[in-house]
């Protein structure tokens, strides 16, 4: 079973890294181990990380066979928060297919366990991707409900983190919803907690955001400062998917 777990971390540090073929491998000889000596918990638990590698490299349709084996399973032993992280798991599989009433029927499933169970941190992060699923659907006040319920929660409990998220994605809300003056307040908001706890990718993004708003504001120079400011870090740690989209950005200024 020490064997087993040991894997596993090894599977999540490799996922951490960014090294999905070597975290998939890692858990895969996890959930061998663990099926041998037949370690339930332990196997749902793996099958759920073996999903969210699956779904990190894009494979939707076994990021989804995964996180329902481990469902199953979850549900045959009762261990309730592992019924609700998987619920929200599918969740966030079908909201990246597009299936944004699926995506919301598992999420909502998931928060009704996590408020029965009192599982706090949880509840905020349900609450956040369920915003997230109403401002892709285009219903921007539930979506902005739902983020300041979240938001809420994490000031609560203190998760700094957590309350960086929220204040992003509200700020992403108000720019939908072309209250640039309010966007620009929260991205601000976020960006400053994000430099207080270091949380460099994070910063990068919101750095973006805030590049994003001044474009809509046609402000071309303060635009461009906080574009390159983003893509400085995201070369330096090698986020491929942000530079990429910040040049493409700093290219459609220049037009």
């Amino acid at each position: 079973q020490g064997i087993a777990s040991s894997l596993g971390n090894i599977g999540l540090i490799y996922r951490a890294k960014g090294d999905l073929d070597q975290a998939l491998k890692y858990q895969k000889e996890s959930l061998q181990i663990k099926k041998e000596i037949g370690y339930t918990q332990g196997i749902a638990s793996s099958l759920g990380n073996i999903g969210l590698i699956y779904r990190a490299k894009g494979d939707l349709d076994q990021a989804l066979k995964y996180q329902k084996e481990s469902l199953q399973i979850q549900k045959e032993i009762g261990y309730t928060q592992g019924i609700a992280s998987s619920l929200g798991n599918i969740g966030l599989i079908y909201q990246d297919k597009g299936d944004l009433d699926q995506a919301l029927k598992y999420q909502k499933e998931s928060l009704q366990i996590k408020k029965e169970i009192g599982y706090t941190q949880g509840i905020a992060s349900s609450l956040a991707n369920i915003g997230l699923i109403y401002r892709a659907k285009g219903d921007l006040d539930q979506a902005l409900k739902y983020q300041k319920e979240s938001l809420q929660i994490q000031k609560e409990i203190g998760y700094t983190q957590g309350i960086a998220s929220s204040l992003g994605n509200i700020g992403l809300i108000y720019q939908d919803k072309g209250d640039l003056d309010q966007a620009l307040k929260y991205q601000k908001e976020s960006l400053h907690i994000k430099k207080k706890i270091g949380y460099t990718q994070g910063i990068a993004s919101s750095l973006g955001n805030i590049g994003n708003i001044y474009s809509e504001k046609e402000d071309k120079a303060l635009a461009k400062k906080y574009y390159n400011e983003a893509l400085a870090i995201f070369e330096e740690i090698g986020y491929s998917d942000g530079i990429e989209t910040i040049k493409e950005n700093l290219a459609r200024i220049g037009k």
